[in-house]
């Protein structure tokens, strides 16, 4: 019996979908800050950013996702032209679409073909703070 639900506990874990922090260069994100010029340009105006980003790492069980990266993207920043660690810490939230191989938006988002991502806001705390992007359905 005790094997049995050693099995199914394993199984389950194992199963279960997957998302994993994962490290990128700012370089990386820099097509979605394009997006919206009129909300990126006075946000990186008035913040340095770091070069290293932590972003979402869809797991294996995305059948053509896998190792795929989103968001929300968090970099550590400092107030423009100021000196010293970087002290606050910054969300940049985006909306995940899900699209099929035709490009249609699909609720199947493990079998998904492609993710379209859209710049949605940022938020800016000190880096102790705890904050997180509004969520909404994928």
């Amino acid at each position: 019996m005790r094997k049995t639900f050693v099995l199914i506990a394993v199984t389950i874990f194992i199963a279960k979908p997957s998302f994993a922090p994962v490290s990128l260069d700012l370089d990386d994100i820099a097509p979605l800050l394009r997006q919206k010029p009129e909300l990126s340009r006075p946000f990186l105006a008035a913040y340095e950013l770091s070069a290293t980003v932590s972003g979402v790492r869809l797991g294996r069980h995305f059948t053509h996702l896998g190792g795929g990266r989103i968001g929300p993207y968090d970099i550590e920043a400092r107030a423009r032209g100021s000196h010293g660690p970087y002290n606050l810490r910054v969300l940049v939230c985006t909306q995940s679409t899900f699209v099929d191989e035709r490009g249609r938006k699909t609720a199947d988002i493990f079998d998904a073909a492609n993710v379209k991502e859209t710049l949605t806001g940022f938020i800016v705390e000190p880096s102790d703070g705890k904050i997180a992007c509004p969520s909404e359905t994928i």
